[in-house]
């Protein structure tokens, strides 16, 4: 398996449009961990075949189609054993969805749901290849309104349904709000079993089943979900590791790269500004 180092990526940012976010990868052959992304994802295959696992299924998806997963929602997207691929994901961030979708149907809309998750549609997936490729080459610029523009269709052709309300345990409730209380220090199991007046065993079958995942790996896929906040406004990776509670940064390094098969400088320093835009 390559070194997430030696795999080209990057991501692109740009001020004027701060609900988007762009991540490009080529013939990565990394496995994620579990986890979730608070902003709407839209990824595009462009080689290779990806296995997802997603709403407790498994897809394969191929190059030419769409994905779209919802926020907060756990997933992975790995690739076939012994192969790589390459993809690019658009992060877009989830209250700028819901103006955008509100707008459009005219009638408030509070939550993202997208069905079905797999998109294939050859005249969409082009689109997304040339609004990628404006984004990333200065020669073709691309004007706020072209973006804002194509991002709508794609909102649109997402095949957006309402979801249908689900009632939550809670002690499952509570064990969210505790374990974001302090993405600093987060408590420990047995800390969050007293409060609760359970035992250990039944606090993490009782998250897990609701969640997907123990409370230990929720609590790091929010520190993780920080610390590239934190990275994108330039804090220095030693401090970033410091602020979101891992004890060096050799351990914080490792978390990062499991959760998003990128190194922090990675995502921190091969980031481009998409100074193109007018």
């Amino acid at each position: 398996m390559s070194q997430p180092r030696h795999i080209e990526q990057a991501f692109w940012l740009h001020p004027q449009l701060p609900h988007i976010e762009l991540r490009s990868t080529q013939q990565s052959d990394r496995a994620y961990k579990l986890h979730s992304h608070p902003s709407l994802s839209i990824g595009a295959i462009v080689s290779g075949n990806t296995l997802v696992t997603y709403q407790n299924k498994d897809y394969t998806l191929q190059p030419g189609q769409l994905i779209f997963i919802n926020p907060d929602e756990l997933h992975s997207c790995n690739p076939v054993a012994g192969q790589s691929r390459s993809y690019h994901m658009l992060y877009l961030e989830k209250n700028w969805c819901l103006q955008q979708l509100s707008q459009l149907y005219a009638q408030p809309i509070r939550q993202l749901h997208y069905q079905p998750v797999i998109v294939s549609d050859p005249m969409l997936f082009a689109r997304y290849l040339s609004f990628v490729a404006l984004l990333q080459q200065p020669e073709q610029p691309c004007s706020i309104t072209e973006a804002s523009s194509f991002l709508l269709t794609l909102l649109d052709h997402g095949h957006y349904t309402a979801p249908e309300p689900v009632a939550e345990n809670e002690a499952v409730r509570y064990l969210r709000q505790r374990l974001l209380q302090d993405l600093s220090s987060k408590p420990s199991l047995q800390e969050l079993a007293d409060e609760l007046h359970l035992s250990k065993e039944t606090l993490i079958r009782l998250f897990k089943k609701a969640v997907g995942i123990s409370p230990m790996a929720f609590a790091d896929n929010a520190r993780i979900t920080l610390a590239k906040a934190l990275l994108r406004d330039g804090m220095p990776i030693s401090d970033v590791a410091q602020a979101i509670g891992f004890s060096d940064q050799s351990h914080f390094h490792k978390a990062f790269t499991a959760y998003t098969t990128a190194t922090p400088g990675q995502y921190q320093q091969t980031r481009s500004i998409f100074d193109n835009i007018r």
